[in-house]
């Protein structure tokens, strides 16, 4: 074991000594400069955190004595077979199982269906931002639209329908088909038709998407004045199907003088949270009238927001705090008044907000941890000082870690976090700042385990914009990944049609 020098880094592989010198002096690359050391020794500190917790939690856990096991029901754990839960080997068994599809691939032609037809316009996904309906299984994401001959170009939110088994079946066999012969290029794995595709409204600087149910989506975009960044407009739109069709191509929007955040939809109804730095708005969509309801809550730091159940909605901070939001409650008539209060500290900025089934748990995730809160047993958290205007809580003790591996360099990702409660698995999205190591990963929410995956395995060549776990089809659910202004689909269905996928 080499010898620890003040001001030299021992380098193993050419097994000398290098002066650690500043950022801007040493070569690109090197691994004695200043930051290049600092990171190291941050991630070797953690990894012996971690593993120490480990050790730990295995030591303090109370086994069950052998002299109550019947020596052949013990004889597959002397085999290295632990018993597991039928939860937990079915996320197992669907992680594993994974195959990649392609959903969305640009750019769409639209109005050319045969080989003797032109093209009259193509689209493309312009920000990436994407949504699901379920169980219908429509798609809502902006795209760019333009002519063939260059004489228009707008972006649209547009709404993809998903094909029925019956097309699927036709475009596979070639029989009985409209559109014969069918083109070259035409790829008949892609889920959502290039034919079923409708406009709902303009767009511009999407920021968020969000599918209510019954055809209805609200999405986020930047207001119109560049001098302004923190004005945002928010804009509800309908499909032509369903309940709200005499809605659609009536477009409404409301700007907002500070930046919305997030957006969250209210359990089986039709209220929407919109999530700004200075409080909650609720926009009541079942009226044509959409009226605005504010709840301040008494903090400038809020940046997520989601509902627990009908009644509680929960927002994350920057600083990591919880809150517990009662829309039962009026909201307070006195200037300055809040409607909730710090419910959990998070050890850091929170990204990702879950509710677990049993209702007493939450799954907050942040930038460099995920961990799993229960507020039956988590005290209010106490100030870190005394001092009357000290706003610092200490972390609230956590139930489950999840065995995170610390990154050097995180870019964080707003809707890099999806929660399934039927499989009980968490997917999370990291990138370093240089977006070389752009991946997606799956949790198991009972262990804390990272699950076996092809999906795990995959490197993405550009930043991860959007993901969602859904279910379009009878079956388990699908996840859905937007990278490079292209969805794809992870699922363990096949689509009739076995070829080589991108």
């Amino acid at each position: 074991m080499p010898a620890e020098l003040p001001g030299y880094y021992f380098d193993v592989a050419k097994n000398r000594y290098f002066k650690i010198q500043p950022n801007h002096i040493a070569p690109s690359g090197s691994k004695y400069s200043r930051q290049a050391v600092r990171t190291e020794k941050v991630i070797k500190k953690a990894q012996r955190r971690d593993e120490l917790q480990h050790q730990s939690k295995l030591a303090s856990t109370v086994t069950r004595s052998r002299l109550l096991q019947h020596p052949l029901l013990t004889f597959d754990r002397r085999l290295g077979h632990l018993r597991k839960s039928a939860g937990s080997l079915v996320a197992e068994y669907y992680a594993a199982g994974l195959e990649r599809k392609v959903v969305v691939r640009n750019p769409i032609t639209v109005g050319g269906c045969t080989l003797t037809t032109t093209p009259q316009y193509r689209r493309s996904l312009r920000s990436g931002s994407f949504c699901i309906e379920e169980p219908s299984g429509i798609l809502f994401g902006d795209c760019r639209s333009w002519r063939m001959d260059g004489r228009q170009d707008c972006t649209d939110i547009h709404a993809f329908y998903p094909r029925s088994p019956y097309e699927m079946g036709e475009l596979l066999d070639g029989r009985d088909s409209l559109d014969w012969p069918t083109p070259l290029s035409h790829d008949t794995t892609i889920l959502y038709s290039h034919k079923k595709v409708e406009s709902i409204g303009r767009a511009n600087g999407i920021r968020d998407i969000l599918s209510i149910g019954s055809g209805l989506v609200v999405w986020s975009e930047d207001g119109f004045n560049p001098q302004h960044p923190e004005v945002t407009m928010v804009k509800v739109g309908a499909c032509s199907v369903g309940p709200f069709a005499h809605r659609h191509g009536l477009v409404h929007q409301t700007s907002f003088a500070e930046d919305i955040r997030d957006l969250a939809v209210q359990p089986g109804d039709y209220t929407v949270a919109l999530a700004s730095e200075r409080g909650l708005y609720l926009m009541d969509l079942f009226h044509a009238s959409y009226p605005l309801t504010k709840y301040p809550l008494g903090t400038n730091e809020l940046v997520k927001a989601t509902f627990k159940d009908r009644n509680i909605v929960m927002g994350g901070t920057r600083s990591g705090k919880m809150l517990l939001c009662d829309i039962r409650a009026a909201p307070p008539s006195a200037k300055g008044g809040r409607t909730t209060a710090t419910r959990l500290q998070h050890t850091d900025l929170i990204t990702g907000l879950a509710a677990l089934p049993n209702g007493n748990q939450i799954l907050i995730s942040g930038l460099k941890s995920m961990k799993i809160y229960d507020l039956r047993f988590a005290p209010q958290p106490s100030l870190m000082c005394h001092l009357p205007r000290s706003n610092s809580f200490k972390a609230s003790p956590a139930v489950l870690d999840f065995n995170i591996p610390l990154a050097p360099q995180y870019r964080h990702s707003w809707k890099g976090f999806a929660y399934d409660p039927e499989l009980n698995i968490v997917l999370r999205v990291s990138s370093d700042s240089g977006g070389e190591h752009n991946c997606a990963a799956l949790w198991s929410a009972s262990t804390g385990r990272l699950l076996q995956s092809p999906l795990s395995r995959e490197r993405f060549h550009f930043p991860i914009d959007d993901t969602a776990i859904a279910r379009v089809r009878d079956g388990p659910k699908s996840i859905f990944i937007s990278t490079g202004n292209m969805i794809s689909e992870w699922t363990l269905q096949g689509r009739g049609s076995e070829g080589d996928q991108e």
